[in-house]
């Protein structure tokens, strides 16, 4: 067998603030609903494989942070 590179990507961080008219929303539930892509580029992957689609609450300030985040697309819903 040959050898091969290893190629890692950095994890990405993604936040924001969840507001109605302006106003943050405090202790609203943010999920994170990603679409791995495959390295190899041709399998499909189902959505939140190896992800478990994170949730997290929104702070005071209507502010919801996710720190390590797979590289690729992703929606954020709340």
């Amino acid at each position: 067998l040959g050898t091969r590179p290893v190629v890692l990507k950095p994890w990405g961080k993604v936040s924001g603030t969840v507001t109605q008219n302006g106003r943050p929303l405090i202790g609203v539930s943010v999920r994170l609903v990603q679409k791995p892509v495959s390295p190899l580029g041709n399998v499909d992957i189902p959505p939140g494989f190896g992800t478990g689609s994170p949730v997290t609450t929104t702070d005071l300030a209507g502010q919801y942070h996710f720190d390590r985040v797979f590289p690729g697309p992703a929606v954020v819903q709340t």
